[in-house]
């Protein structure tokens, strides 16, 4: 600190306006006594402590950047939340570059919503004035309780992030994914929380999201404390704040696991079942009569003489490779079986593309929808 600055220091000090002087580095070099006192530490607590340490986590990035852009020359405006020893305290500064030897940042502090502000407590000495915020209403109250006890409630893993990967909040299905307790998170990072490749993976999953500025959505493959894997469903929305700058995401996770098992066992017995068809040389059909649209296996179009997929199936194609002397009790049949709600049979001829005819048996079940149709 220069030393021509000395009687100004002293005479910021005796007005009890909360200043500091920060290196280019970030460590305090000077803070002023009532800087001291409304965060409640000494002046050998904090002297050639990182100034950052006291600033919210939510803040943190924006007020390093912040400082970086000032080395350029100009003054900034910018609100923070100190982190004093009595709780959180919100906060307006006017922060300069000082182009000394060494140079220097000054910052002069005005607290938000704080006794310091209250007509009543103008003549109290500020050494005994509250440091906390003014109470919450009833209704800001209730608002975050029932906040708290939705994210408490849902079974998805919830969490926010800060734009430096910290921790700022989550709920209790991701402090059982982490195996830590809500308190135990906020304020870490993923190295120290999960395993160095989960957070490695993870870390890059953030930075696509900040970077392209959009929400992703991804599935992940979790491992909890006691060795389960789970696949989580994941949304990641970048929070943008009103200067347009990315303050952080949130995250939301559902499990998905029985719903991604029960379609690999549905997809297992599909493959199951079309293998026992080509062996069997048994042709298949599904008939989607709300879109009149026909779904034949391989085995079908080798039955009629076609090529597998050689072009859509419509319910007219059907009708052509049916002999003309059978189409009209083929359709009676099946209008029976639809309308009385009983198994499809029928033995009826088929033209095959060389012109052979053939004798086929088809066999089939509605499938009706809640309102029997």
């Amino acid at each position: 600190m220069a030393p021509c600055s000395d009687r100004l220091l002293a005479l910021l000090d005796s007005a009890n306006e909360l200043v500091q002087i920060v290196t280019l580095e970030g460590d305090l070099s000077y803070v002023s006594s009532a800087w001291c006192r409304l965060l409640g530490y000494a002046a050998e607590e904090v002297i050639q402590r990182c100034f950052f340490d006291f600033v919210h986590l939510a803040d943190r990035d924006r007020c390093r950047r912040l400082f970086q852009a000032l080395q350029s020359g100009n003054d900034a405006d910018v609100r923070v939340t100190l982190l004093g020893k009595q709780g959180e305290i919100r906060v307006h500064g006017r922060i300069r570059y000082e182009a000394g030897e060494p140079p220097e940042i000054w910052s002069l502090w005005h607290p938000i919503q704080t006794a310091l502000e209250r007509p009543e407590a103008a003549d109290t000495p500020l050494q005994h004035q509250p440091l906390d915020r003014q109470p919450e209403s009833p209704t800001l109250e209730w608002e975050r309780s029932l906040l708290r006890c939705l994210m408490d409630s849902t079974p998805d893993v919830i969490f926010c992030k800060s734009q430096d990967g910290n921790y700022l909040g989550c709920n209790q299905a991701f402090a059982a994914l982490a195996g830590r307790s809500q308190s135990e998170i906020v304020g870490r990072n993923d190295w120290e929380i999960f395993s160095e490749a989960s957070a490695a993976f993870v870390h890059e999953k953030d930075r696509q999201v900040v970077e392209a500025r959009q929400a992703h959505r991804s599935e992940e493959w979790a491992t909890y404390p006691d060795g389960q894997r789970r696949l989580l469903d994941t949304i990641k929305t970048p929070v943008v704040g009103s200067d347009g700058e990315v303050l952080g995401l949130i995250g939301i996770c559902r499990d998905i696991s029985d719903r991604a098992q029960a379609e690999d066992a549905l997809r297992r017995s599909e493959e199951q079942r079309c293998l026992a068809l080509d062996f069997s040389h048994i042709g298949s059909w599904d008939w989607n009569f709300a879109t009149d649209t026909l779904t034949w296996n391989n085995n079908h179009y080798h039955i009629l003489g076609l090529v597998p997929g050689h072009s859509p199936i419509t319910p007219q194609i059907w009708r052509d490779f049916i002999h003309p002397d059978d189409l009209e009790q083929v359709e009676q049949i099946g209008a029976t079986a639809l309308s009385t709600y009983t198994n499809f049979e029928a033995e009826y001829r088929v033209i095959h593309l060389d012109g052979s005819v053939r004798w086929v048996v088809s066999r089939g079940r509605g499938v009706y929808n809640d309102r029997g149709d």
